[in-house]
């Protein structure tokens, strides 16, 4: 894996377009030296999203196997997926990033592309992360990622606290 990780460093910093951040968050998975065994799951997302995705899950102070869960749950890992929702905005991306997120990421992350699978687990992992912070119940986080937090406020007024997605 070491050797894997030394060819997609080397393909990254000689790219026509470098994304430095990716080789930051692959350096740290590197340092991490012979604990791979926690990256590679039951999924078919290429080994290098897995691994930005373990090492976003890091930064982030979030569960690894709770962001792939996510990817599936949203996307079944497909990196172009779009869902156009019935109140006219879109999801986008592995993490289903919803377009009236998108100004708000722009600015604070610099995301251009969110079907980009590397920026869209960085937005999906920063609204995780700012969400856990807020609410420390897991089926509230995780019913706002989803529906966003006014219904799952509505639905935690009515007594309702999960919903099949968080579950």
């Amino acid at each position: 894996y070491l050797e894997s990780i030394d060819n997609l460093l080397e393909t990254i910093n000689t790219a026509e377009v470098k994304i430095e951040h990716i080789s930051a968050e692959l350096q740290k998975i590197k340092e991490y030296n012979g604990r791979f065994f926690n990256v590679i799951k039951d999924t078919d997302l290429p080994f290098e999203i897995q691994m930005y995705a373990y090492a976003i899950s890091l930064e982030y102070d979030l569960e690894y196997p709770l962001l792939l869960a996510i990817m599936h749950k949203e996307s079944s890992g497909n990196i172009d997926a779009v869902n156009r929702n019935s109140n006219g905005t879109k999801d986008s991306g592995l993490m289903q990033i919803n377009s009236v997120n998108h100004e708000w990421l722009k600015s604070k992350l610099g995301i251009t592309d969110f079907f980009d699978p590397y920026q869209n687990i960085r937005a999906g992992a920063y609204i995780l992360r700012d969400l856990s912070n807020r609410y420390d119940d897991i089926h509230q986080v995780l019913m706002a990622y989803n529906m966003g937090e006014t219904q799952m406020r509505k639905l935690v007024d009515k007594d309702i606290y999960s919903s099949k997605y968080s579950r």
